[in-house]
């Protein structure tokens, strides 16, 4: 199945791209999906959103599927979903 990825902020020039599509199997999930993004993207995404060791997202980047938030690894994916990626920022 074709799934589209958005990459905001500073996370599309860490990533060299705004969005793209990636090819995954028919019973894919969150957790898959940030698995390939890490293999894809790990070199150029600094410690502070990429964590080495445990293979995925600081909680610095939230992961949304078509504007839900996405923060079960287990939630399947469906054919032409939109995955965001985005630095959460705080502040007051």
């Amino acid at each position: 199945m074709l799934v589209k990825l958005s990459f905001l902020g500073i996370l599309s020039e860490y990533t060299g791209c705004r969005e793209t599509t990636i090819e995954l199997g028919p019973t894919a999930t969150v957790g898959e999906l940030i698995t390939r993004v890490g293999e894809a993207f790990a070199a150029a995404l600094p410690a502070q959103v990429w964590d080495q060791a445990e293979r995925r997202f600081t909680p610095l980047v939230g992961v949304f599927v078509n504007r839900q938030d996405a923060d079960d690894p287990s939630r399947p994916l469906s054919e032409g979903d939109e995955v965001i990626f985005l630095t959460m920022i705080a502040g007051g």
